[in-house]
């Protein structure tokens, strides 16, 4: 009943696998504050009690519903079945991105209140805090998508998809977001710029509902 970790993923937990493994049934439907996290760069915490047995994670393995990457963290990936807000790993929780750094032209603190902004205004979640000397930027989120920021000049990576459309103001800075509704699957992320957007809306295709991203052309935005 406890749950499973490869060895290939790199994640550790807190509480460690082992402890997890020596846990009872009813242990394991109550760990407090449980986190997955990939070193040096990303991490995900859950707030309060989490159910971690098999049975409340579908029979997956935690690597195949948590996906840490590079400034990129997913719970639910894209084709798995989402649980309704609150149930499973659906849940609120701090998530850490590292390598988040400001571009040459950018001081640390109007990079922070870019995080800020973007953090309330692009994907409803809570800005708590950007360490500069550490490049890494932690914020609270009620439910779950893909969390991504692609902000310093080498980034290139960005992900696809979608239908429904964004606001003017999240056009314009390259951020497609919609609040999901609790009882429908939580969607992706996706992060597209000013550009990809025209072109697929000239396609025909829109946008869903996307939450969590920084694209690059942003760092050009200027900060109200």
């Amino acid at each position: 009943d406890a749950p499973e970790l490869s060895a290939a993923s790199g994640y550790v937990t807190q509480p460690a696998m082992a402890e997890l493994q020596r846990m009872s049934a009813a242990q394991l439907r109550r760990v407090r504050d449980f986190k997955l996290e990939l070193p040096g760069e990303c991490s995900v915490q859950f707030e309060g009690e989490t159910d971690v047995s098999m049975a409340a994670l579908g029979g997956h393995p935690l690597d195949k519903i948590v996906v840490l990457k590079r400034k990129s963290v997913t719970v639910y990936p894209e084709g798995m079945r989402t649980p309704e807000v609150g149930r499973g790993l659906n849940r609120p929780a701090l998530i850490r991105l590292h390598h988040c750094v400001p571009r040459r032209d950018e001081t640390p603190r109007r990079f922070e209140e870019r995080l800020r902004r973007k953090a309330v205004e692009g994907f409803d979640a809570q800005h708590i805090s950007y360490e500069p000397d550490a490049g890494v930027w932690t914020f609270r989120v009620e439910h779950f998508t893909t969390y991504a920021l692609d902000e310093d000049e080498d980034a290139t990576t960005s992900s696809s998809s979608s239908s429904a459309a964004a606001s003017a103001a999240n056009k314009r800075s390259g951020v497609v977001a919609a609040k999901p509704s609790a009882a429908m699957p939580v969607p992706r992320v996706v992060v597209t710029s000013p550009e990809e957007q025209r072109e697929e809306e000239g396609a025909g295709k829109g946008y869903a509902g996307y939450a969590g991203a920084l694209a690059e052309e942003m760092t050009d935005e200027a900060v109200e």
